[in-house]
């Protein structure tokens, strides 16, 4: 599939694209203006032999894609849009989103906002049951694709399901793009290259600090709803039923009832 994109920029948030090449340790950045979608963008320099951990940001994407056929609403200047071409993987395809969604929550509890922000099963990134931004995990035999998408100002209109919120809501002071963008990608790739073929210990540990579903009762769809008792080593949510612990590893889960209470923001620099 191609992807419509105007000319590449040279410049990306005040500095040469090389120069942010070489700060992150990429052997590729391509910043745009705009595209239609970063995955299908990275898919296609993939198609064409891009490297590995090669980086695709836009100012905006006009048909920008979310999980299950949905749109993503990337509004230009309004948020972090961007995809990385991740290596070819053996694993579980519901071990990749829990593993970045991870390592993007754990970037951005740094900033403040402390453990309001979280991760919702599977690919979401929520604070406060609002939807802060998600991730869009695509892969086949040839290729894996790492889609990420931050709101940095919520969008001012459209029908949404769950409230959007941006991180100039939650983080006092004004967020530099270029080293969040490098934090992320740091974090993703680190995470990435290290994971196995299921959830490790210290991964599982990591996912019940994030997990905002954790201990609430949900709904699902398809199938019964319940209390979401974490994640398993292999990716799927366990949901107690009234029949037992049931593992869901694909569909749609939401909380029912408003979110928990947090006590006051607070770094969560425990948590690696």
């Amino acid at each position: 599939m191609s992807s419509r994109v105007e000319a590449a920029l040279a410049h990306w948030e005040g500095e040469p694209v090389r120069v942010w090449e070489e700060l992150w340790s990429v052997p590729r950045l391509e910043a745009l203006s705009s595209v239609d979608s970063t995955n299908v963008r990275a898919r296609q320099l993939a198609d064409d032999g891009a490297p590995v951990w090669t980086v695709v940001v836009t100012e905006e994407q006009t048909a920008g894609k979310g999980r299950e056929g949905r749109s993503w609403r990337s509004e230009s200047g309004q948020g972090l849009w961007f995809s990385l071409i991740g290596p070819r993987l053996r694993t579980s395809p519901g071990l990749l989103p829990l593993r970045v969604g991870s390592a993007v929550v754990a970037v951005l509890r740094t900033l403040g906002g402390g453990n309001a922000i979280s991760l919702k099963w599977p690919n979401d990134v929520w604070w406060r049951d609002r939807k802060l931004g998600g991730i869009l995990c695509e892969r086949d035999a040839t290729a894996t694709v790492i889609g990420v998408g931050l709101n940095l100002q919520a969008p001012r209109t459209g029908d949404f399901t769950v409230p959007p919120v941006g991180l100039h809501e939650i983080v006092q002071g004004r967020l530099a793009r270029g080293p969040l963008l490098g934090a992320l990608v740091a974090r993703i790739r680190s995470t990435v290259e290290s994971g196995g073929a299921r959830l490790s210990a210290a991964e599982l540990e990591r996912l019940e600090h994030f997990d905002c579903l954790r201990a609430r009762a949900v709904r699902c769809d398809p199938g019964p709803g319940g209390i979401a008792r974490g994640v398993g080593a292999d990716g799927g949510l366990r949901i107690e039923t009234g029949k037992g612990i049931r593992t869901v590893h694909a569909g749609t889960v939401r909380p029912i009832g408003p979110a928990p209470r947090h006590s006051a923001p607070e770094a969560d620099e425990g948590v690696r």
